[in-house]
């Protein structure tokens, strides 16, 4: 039997659950040590509460006295540790922690309760929610013995988050998966504008922990919205037919009244074949959302389309074409708060790890234009708690463009080769059967591919191949399909190791010799001096 979960033995130390539910954990607890240490932590803390509950109540202001004390908030990173769903034990830490022992308010215990205990919910969430942004809204519908219950909304003008609960006529929670992408399941959620349209087409998440799931929607695409409905028609819960739908109405008048928004259009920068502009950082209680813009310079457009004509004398206009949608141009940058102390960083890099990271964001999109290499980025991250001044910091650009790097391989013999700080042994030549299969246990077709498989290194910030294609000894170009792998271990060199697989259909023997082109490369430029600019001036 594996563990107990939290919430579980928390219900058994309170005598709510069936005979046999008690009788399968007390079965558990005679050989799990671990289990029965928390059972007896819990039962001191009833003990505890009992107490301290016959003590007078605190007074209504206390969570604002507080909150009003505590340091202000600085992020840190921190690794994941368990947490407890039991919001009895928080607060009885609490009072430890402040030498109380009198009664928790209501208004206290609704703050460290629910949802924003969790792990699934990020800092952004969590700040809005300790500011007031938060409702306890307690909607809720039954039916079969299930109750569909939304327990906290958080809204602003960057996005939704409903936190939810599926419960038993015990109270006891379910499986909250609502699988409402699946068309088989029945459920549906749909959102309305205050026009009552329906919006579509919107980025949305879900994730859950120890009982209690979480929604969000993304509306930064969305124009300014004075309110939202979030209609849930759900057929199924818990694997249980049934009918629970509920309306949930969000009003965002007020709330958008929180949001600042900065003009940046005046900010420009160029460097290493990139052009850079600044369009807008708004600011929201969940969120910050960064707008700005890459392309490429005139001369680097110029630089692309003679190196496009040649490869396409060289390999086959056709397939060349196919890799006009993959030119493009990114930035690395971080956002500082007044401190100096980053507080995201956007494909930064970092020591220990063989590729740009993402760190303290949220979301990240990016709308491409007609010209080749433009695109409109919008980026999303957890913002500072005081709104303090940030500064964006260019370390470095971005740019996947077209290269001409060939080396010829025989199969006979390990081939090595560097490229743009990558170093590769090709290990193994071979051809394989792939079978393709058609809603059947029988195959379709017997289809062979050569594959070609690649060991190595990188340098930190090597140059990232893209794109290979392959020309056989007859002089037929080839398209070739990779997965590629960057580990965060390096070897003696101190350079991070890699594996790369490609496969080219169509090559049904082992040639005794052929050339590998590295037809697209994405290479990074680091800035000597760093371009910054202060954002909410």
């Amino acid at each position: 039997m594996n563990c107990v979960k939290a919430d579980q033995l928390s219900q058994y130390v309170d005598r709510l659950l069936t005979e046999q539910e008690n009788k399968q954990i007390e079965e558990h607890l005679v050989n799990c040590a671990m289990c029965k240490q928390i059972v007896t932590m819990l039962e001191e803390e009833n003990d505890f509460l009992q107490e301290t509950l016959k003590s007078p109540t605190l007074p209504e202001d206390f969570a604002t006295n507080v909150l009003e004390q505590l340091e202000p908030y600085k992020q840190v990173a921190k690794p994941k540790k368990r947490v407890w769903n039991r919001m009895l034990i928080t607060a009885a830490g609490v009072a430890l922690a402040f030498g109380v022992s009198t009664t928790f308010s209501p208004s206290f215990a609704e703050l460290i309760g629910g949802i924003f205990g969790k792990q699934v919910v990020d800092e952004g969430l969590k700040m809005a929610n300790e500011a007031g942004f938060g409702e306890r809204v307690n909607l809720s519908v039954t039916d079969k013995g299930l109750t569909f219950k939304i327990e906290d909304v958080i809204a602003d003008t960057s996005r939704i988050a409903l936190s939810y609960q599926v419960l038993n006529s015990k109270g006891i929670a379910k499986d909250p998966a609502l699988n409402e992408h699946d068309l088989n399941s029945g459920n549906e959620i749909t959102l309305y504008d205050h026009n009552g349209k329906k919006l579509i087409l919107l980025d949305s998440s879900y994730s859950q922990e120890d009982g209690y799931a979480l929604l969000e929607y993304s509306l930064r695409e969305l124009p300014s919205l004075d309110s939202i409905t979030v209609k849930f028609n759900l057929t199924e819960l818990d694997g249980v037919k049934g009918n629970w739908q509920l309306e949930v109405p969000i009003d965002l008048k007020e709330i958008s009244k929180q949001t600042k928004t900065y003009a940046l259009q005046d900010e420009e920068f160029t460097a290493g074949g990139v052009h850079v502009t600044l369009d807008e950082l708004k600011i929201a209680p969940t969120s910050a959302d960064f707008d700005y813009e890459t392309s490429f310079t005139k001369d680097e457009l110029n630089k692309i389309e003679n190196q496009l004509d040649a490869l396409s004398n060289k390999l086959g206009e056709n397939i060349i074409k196919g890799f006009n949608g993959t030119y493009e141009t990114s930035l690395g940058y971080r956002i500082e708060n007044a401190n100096g102390d980053s507080i995201f960083k956007h494909k930064g890099f970092i020591e220990g790890k063989g590729h740009p990271i993402l760190e303290g964001g949220l979301q990240g999109s990016g709308k491409w234009k007609s010209q080749i290499g433009h695109v409109e980025w919008k980026d999303s991250f957890i913002p500072s708690k005081n709104q303090e001044k940030l500064t964006f910091v260019l370390d470095g650009v971005f740019k996947t463009v077209p290269s001409d790097f060939s080396i010829n391989i025989k199969p006979e013999k390990l081939t090595s080769f560097e490229f743009e700080g990558n170093h590769i042994t090709v290990k193994d030549v071979k051809v394989e059967n792939n079978l393709s299969l058609e809603n059947s246990i029988t195959p379709i077709k017997n289809e062979k591919s050569l594959k070609i498989e690649m060991e190595g290194s990188r340098e930190a910030k090597a140059s990232q191949i893209v794109n290979w294609v392959l020309v056989d000894e007859k002089g037929k170009a080839y398209e070739v399909n990779g997965t590629g792998e960057i580990s965060d271990e390096k070897n003696a060199d101190g350079f991070y190791k890699t594996k790369n697989i490609l496969e080219v259909p169509g090559i049904t023997e082992v040639p005794n010799e052929f050339t590998l082109y590295v037809v697209t490369v994405t290479q990074y430029e680091e800035l000597d001096e760093k371009w910054k600019v202060h954002l909410n001036k």
